[in-house]
């Protein structure tokens, strides 16, 4: 009888953030599937990473943080139902990027990805639009990543539970984790699922950041797209996947 070999898919899961981190980026390009967890409940006066993030002003580290919308009554919300807020002035977050990064080689290219974000008035839904520019940036550096969203997989329970009904959902055979993932994963519940562990082990590199003599790592992607470009960017992310080191 022959032993059937199936395929590794790997995949990995994560919030919706905005203008996520260069590593959120490379979870995306070791992955087979990428799931936006959409559906949890959060508080959205809290500090999420889904409504803020930090880019490069005066050589230090900003916060650039969407209002929400305030609920009356209960203020836990599914993130696929908070709204940005209808009074935000989306004209001083774009002056405050240009006004950072104008002077970076690749801002024109650059710049105009973000005006569709901010200009696109279809939807004031948070998830919803970080998502749409997500996949934008992904395609444009030539990551081939399948994505899905979380809430249209109808995933049960929670915790460990939840990430491996949407890994079996997606069809994986691995589940890609980051950061401190391995402190609360619940290995023995993976292995009886069928699904191995896998840690994204991702170390910042450093590339050309214009307004500070030190690299500061963990920015918004914006400050990589700026600064190096989309091929610049595609390349740094593929080599980081093979394991190679690159001056940029």
């Amino acid at each position: 009888m022959n032993k059937v070999i199936c395929k590794k898919r790997i995949v990995a899961i994560h919030q919706p953030n905005l203008f996520p981190w260069l590593g959120f980026f490379d979870k995306i390009n070791r992955s087979d599937v990428f799931i936006f967890l959409d559906h949890v409940i959060n508080n959205p006066r809290n500090s999420l990473w889904t409504k803020r993030v930090q880019i490069l002003s005066n050589g230090i580290p900003y916060w650039l943080t969407l209002p929400l919308e305030h609920t009356s009554g209960n203020v836990f919300l599914p993130i696929n139902k908070m709204r940005i807020s209808q009074v935000f002035n989306k004209k001083k977050h774009l002056q405050t990027i240009h006004q950072n990064y104008n002077r970076a080689k690749y801002f024109t290219s650059v710049f105009q990805f973000i005006e569709c974000f901010y200009n696109d008035d279809e939807s004031s839904l948070l998830a919803e639009k970080n998502i749409n520019f997500i996949i934008s940036i992904s395609q444009e550096i030539g990551i081939s990543t399948r994505f899905l969203i979380s809430s249209k997989l109808d995933p049960v329970s929670s915790a460990s539970e939840m990430l491996i009904d949407l890994v079996l959902k997606a069809g994986g055979t691995t589940y890609l984790y980051g950061g401190l993932g391995e402190n609360y994963q619940q290995k023995d519940k993976f292995d009886a699922a069928g699904i191995s562990l896998e840690a994204q082990n991702f170390q910042h590199p450093n590339y050309p950041q214009i307004n500070t003599s030190n690299f500061i790592p963990g920015l918004s992607i914006l400050d990589a797209l700026f600064n190096i470009g989309f091929v610049g960017v595609a390349e740094l992310l593929r080599d980081l996947k093979t394991n190679k080191n690159k001056d940029y």
